[in-house]
């Protein structure tokens, strides 16, 4: 069983960023003009041939054909894994606490606006990057799904045969339909719902989130818990 949830605009206060020469960087959705230490995680490193962000952090965690040398001789720190939150550590909110707790570090999967499909154990620099307009989310933090849906993820999928149950809200799903769900088409996929809904790719389970209009995709994650724990 594979679990996939989408991330939280609560972080840890204390993860850290990436500096380029020394300098902490921002990575945001949608960067104000002139503002250099402000980007967005697929934006491609300065010298770095074409390299984006994203291809950094796939290389700190031993993913893809880029080594971490490469961007280390770019000055890019930190460089080493310890410096750096597991995604699965880096939100504030309890139930990516108790659902490592129930099924483990490589069976947990964030859907992330920033940095795409990130399993739980890789490293992961801190971001602001939201699929939400609601208000108080600032300008710069916002992506539509539509724009994230054409650059790359830390993961670029869910390896094996086991079926994959989502946590996520609407917009996060247009992501996921957009992104991950063509190639996963063959897969058992249940969607978690706060209500009855019809959806043609996937089986829905819905659940009683009590009225909640934001953060229910946490109830009805609690309540699946309760279920797997009986």
């Amino acid at each position: 069983m594979k679990i996939v949830i989408q991330c939280a605009g609560a972080k840890n206060e204390s993860a850290p960023s990436l500096c380029l020469h020394g300098n902490p960087l921002k990575f945001v959705g949608n960067p104000r003009a002139g503002a250099l230490d402000c980007i967005c995680p697929w934006d491609t490193i300065p010298g770095g041939n074409a390299l984006t962000w994203i291809d950094c952090v796939r290389a700190f965690n031993n993913l893809g054909n880029s080594p971490a040398a490469v961007f280390r001789a770019m000055d890019i720190t930190p460089i080493h894994h310890e410096d750096l939150y597991q995604c699965g550590a880096l939100y504030s909110p309890h139930i990516y606490e108790q659902l490592l707790g129930k099924f483990g570090l490589v069976d947990v999967y964030i859907l992330s606006a920033g940095w795409g499909l990130i399993r739980a154990d890789r490293f992961v620099p801190n971001y602001n990057v939201t699929f939400s307009n609601a208000q108080g989310v600032p300008t710069s933090a916002r992506v539509t799904p539509d724009e994230r849906a054409g650059h790359p993820s830390i993961d670029e999928g869910i390896l094996g045969t086991d079926e994959i149950h989502l946590f996520i809200s609407q917009k996060y799903l247009a992501y996921w339909n957009l992104t991950f769900g063509p190639q996963l088409a063959t897969r058992k996929i249940i969607l978690h719902w706060y209500k009855p809904s019809v959806f043609s790719t996937v089986q829905v389970e819905t659940h009683d989130c009590r009225g909640r209009k934001t953060n229910w995709h946490y109830t009805a994650a609690q309540q699946f818990l309760v279920a797997e724990n009986r």
